[in-house]
């Protein structure tokens, strides 16, 4: 698993790239952390060794594994460099345009 203890984000290009890769996330659910990680990621309210641990102990089942590694490929496939750089060509044009 990815543990990703961080309280501060700025996109969580970790955690999509852990997902894309069937890799199960741990995370704080503060700043985009949320956004990025989705239904996806096994989050906590804030940095907490135990709760990583409790994490940890649920993904040694295989079944709830592979189910979270699904979920998190499947949610990995919303974002993409091909869809940043056609949203951010189109926010661009779009401003040019007016």
């Amino acid at each position: 698993a990815l543990i990703y203890p961080s309280s501060y984000e700025g996109f969580g290009i970790p955690i999509i790239e852990a997902m894309a890769a069937a890799c199960p996330v741990i995370a704080v659910a503060a700043s985009s952390v949320p956004e990025a990680a989705g239904e996806a990621g096994l989050m906590l309210e804030r940095p907490d060794a135990d709760a990583v641990l409790e994490h940890l102990v649920r993904l040694e089942d295989t079944a709830f594994r592979n189910d979270v590694s699904k979920r998190g490929l499947l949610n990995a496939e919303r974002f993409s460099w091909e869809r940043c750089y056609q949203e951010t060509r189109g926010f661009y044009s779009r401003a040019i345009n007016q």
